[in-house]
């Protein structure tokens, strides 16, 4: 039978060898801390952004809200206005009181208020 020769462990030739290794594992442990760096920027650029679209989605959400309030008002103002119908249903007298009621100097008269239900009637 022949015999099968037993493998050598690793040895390094020379010193030269091993500085060069080291040179390398020194490298490549330089680059990883770049590297490494280079993402904790990113991460911090992320959480800045993530901040930022956080405080605009927070805006939206108050944006949507109010406009939903003042097409509510709308709506409801809508809704109470007096329309071109009604306006010819008011009396034209009755409104000369009204008015003269909250201006006690009022110099519109009768035919004044008519004046406004037919432009406002026109209007509507």
């Amino acid at each position: 039978m022949s015999e099968t020769p037993t493998p050598e462990p690793f040895k390094p030739d020379t010193e030269e060898e091993i500085a060069e290794l080291r040179g390398q594992l020194d490298a490549s442990d330089a680059i990883i801390r770049a590297r490494n760096r280079e993402i904790a920027a990113l991460n911090a650029r992320i959480t800045g952004k993530d901040e930022i679209i956080a405080e605009a989605e927070e805006q939206i959400a108050r944006l949507e809200s109010d406009m939903s309030y003042v097409l509510l008002k709308v709506s409801e103002d809508k809704k109470s206005a007096t329309t071109g119908k009604d306006l010819s249903e008011i009396e034209s007298a009755n409104l000369l009181n009204q008015l003269k009621g909250k201006r006690k100097k009022s110099k519109a008269d009768l035919a004044d208020i008519e004046t406004m239900l037919e432009i406002l009637n026109q209007e509507i």
